[in-house]
């Protein structure tokens, strides 16, 4: 649970925090496995502590500048977004998506999973799909097309197309491909539609 900056002249230490006995997050079986990104000189992570779900701390200094929410997390990232012409960063823990203001990480709204589990919401990394919509698999045997309007979260597609896997999906010829347990798919994103089923070679 240490979270720690090098500078990149030298490879020396800049700062580092200790999360688990600053902020009593709590690591999951594998221990802390959840990805920073950096905007507008914030180093942006879920923390996964009782008072701090996702933390924003200074990329220069290591200080906290905000927190939001209250869950545990696993080994999500937070992607930030374009809504209504405002910057969002959408970021998953365990039980919950989060709708953020970036700046100062003020909940806009919060979703919660179809259910927790380590294939599914541990690992959701929020996916921008076409018409102001996004992709979350967020339960341990489905996901969902879900567009974001007016500060809500709105599920306009969900289904088992997409389930029992780890990867992050990409859009492609505007089609949603990854790998759904042990075949590669390709799905409508604004429906939720599958497009194609192919079983991955060696698989049988």
């Amino acid at each position: 649970g240490i979270l720690s900056a090098f500078r990149l002249d030298n490879g020396k230490r800049a700062w580092s925090r200790d999360l688990a006995n600053e902020m009593k997050s709590v690591p999951n079986f594998y221990g802390f496995g959840a990805s920073p990104i950096i905007h507008a000189g914030k180093v942006i992570l879920p923390t996964g502590a009782p008072e701090a779900a996702i933390t924003a701390f200074d990329a220069v200094t290591g200080e906290t500048i905000w927190t939001a929410g209250a869950d545990a997390a696993a080994f999500q990232t937070c992607v930030l977004i374009s809504n209504d012409d405002t910057e969002l960063l959408v970021g998953a823990t365990n039980t919950q998506t989060f709708g953020l203001d970036p700046s100062d990480g003020a909940i806009r709204w919060t979703r919660q999973h179809e259910n927790a589990g380590q294939m599914g919401s541990w690992a959701v990394v929020p996916v921008p799909l076409p018409n102001g919509q996004i992709f979350l698999m967020d339960g341990e045997d489905r996901s969902s097309g879900v567009r974001l309007t007016d500060g809500k979260a709105e599920t306009v597609w969900n289904g088992r197309e997409i389930r029992n896997s780890y990867c992050v999906p990409v859009v492609v010829n505007e089609i949603l491909c990854t790998y759904s347990s042990r075949f590669l798919v390709g799905l409508d994103p604004a429906t939720g539609e599958r497009l194609f089923r192919q079983r991955t070679p060696g698989n049988g």
